[in-house]
């Protein structure tokens, strides 16, 4: 059946199409159209739409309140600024007026107050007659402003305050004021006595432990501890109990430290322990930068670096300008600097031996001599010539030839470096890597041999005329290439022994020292004598004659008294209580436990006994009357004493080694010793013998005053000559049999190197002198004392603590807490102090006043005259060799000697004109024919040309002469 349309207005509408009235909702779907997809998705789409519609709706009509809103706000906006506005312009004005008003209460105030101070002032102003009268009677006293309850202290202070605060404007004024006034009307007495009671003595108490305490916190005061303790060699207990007595002091009667008061303005003052503790010390030390020092492998001891060392060194004087003003400089050139470096072994303990390393420089001047100026390279706890030292020599050679003709800026100063060695002998020897005592050449400086050593008027130098000439470089290293190539030529089979011993005597022959190469270098070169060590060895060769002579002249007794004997004459008041005195400063002591005795009879009474009784007690045990002054050497007496008791060893050598004030001393007085020597029936041969000896004596001293000086006049260089020729020639006239290699250095070598040194620096010989060396190796003993003894190889160890306090000595006090040096040049005279006097001969002997020298001078005249001549006179030769060979015209002391002479004329058919004795022997004054026959009496080799049977000729003879 058809069905009828329904309602198209709507598709829920259940009326016909084109019905009246309002539509409903009834119309009623296939359940299918209800789940299909296309009507859930069309029912979806229409709720979405509608939803779409409200939400748009809501949206245009919040946008539309969000604009009313907005328009509020805006008109609310400019409502409040306009509010802000005028209430900060009230705010201004309520602030104005506060302002105003405040204004107006100030100068109410101040016109309130100064109308009280009016008033106030006024009525002190109108005090009645009886006020001011009682006020003069009763003036303020100390005592009252010191009684808490006194009332007039109050009453009047106020009135104080209030006409000084009228005076000076204001509290604050008038304190200012008021001390003003103090300061300027109170006398001393009286200031000391307000400050010291300010607060009952406690103000003055806290300003002084504030004070000191500040400056216990202070770097000053860390600086000064370091100071005292390194500077004084203090150990950690002594720097303890120095620190602790500065602030306490023991009481005994309590075996307490009670603190220590000092005296100020009345008031006894605690001293406050100020004092920085040694670990607070040693911390700090620790904590400084003390340069490069490396520890030196399989050894104990540790090194610096020759660079690190030399900059330090010009670093510190460049940059300090007291020490920069000192420094000296060589033939006008600016700050060209020379170091002298050396090296020396001393002994650490008595189980052990250190070597010590240092340099300083040339450019100190005089300062050279003094041990604060030497600054260590090196401390080892081995022998000087250990294998280990090798290796360190050979780094600091090869470090010194790098410095060596380049420039460095130091301090913003440009540069250069030369180095110096000075040394004794036997390192000299060791560094040059040559053998060390050889018997036939035995000096290092140049070629002489036992057989010229006693020619007279020779030279050293490289020209022919020059009899000895110094080794230089080339000449080692040839000497070397040639020993080498022996000892490749000679049989494997030979033993190490029997090697050895061949090579000796090939060096021998040959004039040959070397052993190696150098293990300093070309700074061989440089070598020279050192003056300290030569003056000893030569006093000590001086001592050792005079010994001799007086053992056999049978006078050592009198020797022995002579050299124990005082040196200085004793005053007659001397010891008594009964000469004059000078004035002295009375310090008071509170009758002290010597000023009571010498209160007491008993006891002057017995001092007076024992003094007479001493006194006669040694003039009985003298033989002669003793007023005679002597060398005041009674150390060395004793032990050349020993050494004469016994028979066995009392024609040797005495066993001593003499140090530089003994040396000084035989200087100053030997010739007290040699007029010792002389005995009642004295040939002229002895006389001769004695004269020329206290010559040598004069000459030696002379020359060693000079040679040891460092500032040097244009002269210098002609008496130096002059005393050291004259020197060597009587030793070589009248001792010819003790010329050895130190009188050869003092004769030749030093003069010969001084002239060197003098044209090429301007300088005197003493400024190579080891004198100061020799006294650091006692600090070094010092400060290795006040180590721990550790034998670590880190920095704990021994030698790094050695190092520290080294650099502190010598680098950090300098620059942060300079002083004076302690040392002062004086260099103690060789010569006399009695030369001075006109009664005085230049030798040191007594005179008559009007005669030019003493009569021991006159007798010597010709011993000089023969040293200048450099040949016995006539009459001296024949007062010495009295004994004449009527065949070869030769003369002899005695006649044992000229019968040993006389044997070789009935031995042979042709005369021979020395003697045969070993000593009287010259080889190179021999024929070869002589030479020959000399060797074959000793069944020794005569092959070879005439230098080789010289060379081995002169090596039988040196020993055969030790």
């Amino acid at each position: 059946c058809s069905r009828k349309p329904l309602c198209g207005k709507s598709r829920k509408c259940s009326k016909p199409n084109s019905h009246q009235g309002h539509c409903d909702s009834s119309r009623t779907f296939h359940p299918f159209w209800k789940s299909s997809s296309s009507h859930v998705a069309l029912k979806r789409k229409g709720e979405l739409q509608e939803q779409n519609k409200r939400l748009s709706q809501d949206i245009e009509a919040k946008k539309a309140r969000l604009d009313e809103y907005g328009n509020t706000i805006t008109l609310i906006q400019t409502s409040v600024a306009q509010k802000d506005a005028v209430e900060e312009e009230l705010q201004s004005l309520q602030k104005s007026v506060e302002e105003k008003e405040d204004q107006v209460k100030q100068q109410e105030e101040k016109v309130t107050q100064l109308n009280e101070q009016y008033h106030k002032f006024k009525s002190l102003l109108e005090q009645k007659g009886f006020s001011v009268a009682r006020r003069k009677n009763a003036s303020t006293t100390y005592d009252m402003i010191t009684n808490v309850n006194s009332s007039t202290k109050y009453r009047r202070r106020q009135e104080t305050k209030n006409v000084l605060e009228f005076i000076h404007g204001g509290k604050e004024g008038s304190i200012y004021g008021a001390w003003d006034y103090i300061s300027s009307t109170a006398d001393n007495q009286t200031m000391d006595t307000l400050i010291s009671g300010l607060k009952r003595g406690k103000y003055l108490q806290g300003l002084f432990n504030k004070t000191m305490k500040g400056y216990q916190n202070s770097d000053e005061a860390l600086k000064q501890a370091v100071f005292m303790k390194y500077q004084n060699f203090l150990s950690r207990r002594k720097h303890a109990l120095v620190c602790k007595t500065q602030c306490s002091v023991f009481d005994p009667n309590s075996d307490l430290w009670v603190p220590r008061n000092i005296k100020c303005l009345g008031l006894d003052l605690r001293v406050p322990n100020i004092a920085i503790s040694d670990k607070r010390v040693e911390n700090f030390v620790r904590s400084l930068d003390i340069g490069h020092v490396n520890q030196i492998p399989n050894a104990l001891g540790v090194s610096r670096t020759i660079t690190g060392m030399v900059f330090m060194i010009i670093d510190l004087h460049l940059r300090l300008p007291y020490l920069f003003r000192k420094l000296i400089w060589f033939n006008d050139n600016i700050n060209p600097f020379i170091m002298q470096f050396s090296d020396d072994g001393a002994p650490e303990s008595s189980q052990l031996t250190m070597s010590i390393g240092s340099l300083t420089s040339w450019n100190f001047g005089d300062r050279v001599r003094s041990r604060d100026f030497q600054y260590i390279l090196h401390c080892v706890s081995r022998g000087e010539k250990d294998e280990v030292l090798q290796s360190i020599w050979k780094q600091h050679t090869d470090e010194m030839e790098m410095l060596e003709g380049n420039v460095f800026v130091v301090s913003n100063k440009q540069c250069t470096v030369e180095f110096q060695p000075s040394a004794d002998m036997s390192w000299q020897s060791w560094a040059n890597n040559e053998l060390n005592q050889a018997a036939t050449y035995p000096s290092p400086y140049a070629n002489v041999s036992k057989g010229n050593m006693c020619n007279m008027g020779a030279t050293i130098g490289m020209g022919e005329e020059d009899l000895f000439k110094p080794y230089t470089l080339e000449v080692r290293n040839s000497h070397v290439k040639r020993g080498n190539e022996f000892m490749i030529s000679l049989p494997s089979s030979l033993t190490e022994k029997n090697r050895h011993s061949r090579k000796l005597q090939f060096m021998a022959e040959n004039g040959i020292r070397q052993l190696g190469t150098p293990r300093i270098g070309i700074f061989a070169e440089r070598q020279r004598p050192e003056p300290i060590h030569c003056e000893i060895n030569a006093w000590q060769h001086v001592l050792n004659i005079i010994y001799r002579v007086a053992a056999q002249r049978g006078v050592f007794t009198k020797f022995i008294d002579i050299l124990s004997a005082s040196a200085v004459e004793r005053r007659a008041d001397q010891g008594n209580g009964n000469g004059n005195r000078k004035s002295q400063v009375y310090v008071p002591h509170n009758d002290v436990a010597g000023e009571r005795s010498t209160r007491v009879d008993f006891v002057n009474a017995s001092n007076q006994k024992f003094v007479c009784d001493l006194g006669n007690a040694l003039s009985s045990n003298h033989k002669e009357d003793f007023g005679e002054l002597g060398c005041g050497l009674g150390y060395l007496a004793s032990v050349i004493k020993d050494h004469y008791n016994d028979e066995a060893q009392r024609h040797k050598k005495l066993p001593v080694r003499l140090i530089g004030d003994q040396a000084i001393a035989l200087a100053n007085f030997s010739f007290r010793l040699i007029d010792a020597l002389k005995v009642l029936d004295e040939s002229p041969a002895k006389k001769l013998e004695r004269l020329a000896l206290g010559k040598i004596a004069q000459f030696l001293r002379n020359g060693g005053a000079l040679f040891n000086k460092i500032e040097v006049s244009p002269s210098y260089l002609g008496e130096l000559t002059e005393f050291c020729t004259l020197y060597f020639n009587l030793y070589a006239l009248f001792f010819s049999s003790d010329v050895n290699v130190t009188v050869w250095t003092v004769g030749y070598a030093i003069p010969y190197h001084a002239t060197k040194l003098y044209e090429s620096y301007k300088v005197g010989y003493g400024i190579i002198s080891l004198q100061a060396k020799e006294a650091k190796h006692s600090g070094v003993k010092n400060d290795s004392d006040l180590t721990n003894r550790s034998n670590k190889t880190t920095e704990k160890g021994k030698w790094w603590q050695v190092m520290r306090a080294n650099y502190v000595r010598a680098f950090y006090l300098p620059e942060h807490q300079p002083m004076p040096s302690s040392y002062t040049s004086h260099f103690k005279s060789r010569l006399p102090s009695q030369l001075n006097s006109s009664n005085f001969c230049n030798c040191g002997r007594e005179k008559e006043i009007n005669e030019y020298i003493c009569e021991v001078c006159v007798d010597a005249r010709v011993t000089v005259q023969c040293a200048e001549g450099q040949q016995l006179i006539p009459e001296v030769l024949s007062s010495l060799k009295p004994v004449l060979c009527s065949v070869c015209n030769e003369r002899f002391p005695d006649t044992v000697t000229y019968e040993a002479h006389k044997s070789v004329h009935l031995c042979s058919k042709q005369p021979v004109g020395p003697a045969t004795n070993s000593r009287n022997l010259n080889p190179r004054n021999m024929k070869v024919s002589g030479l020959k026959m000399e060797l074959q009496s000793r069944q020794l080799s005569t092959s070879g040309n005439k230098d080789v049977l010289i060379r081995r000729l002169e090596g039988t003879l040196a020993s055969e002469t030790i």
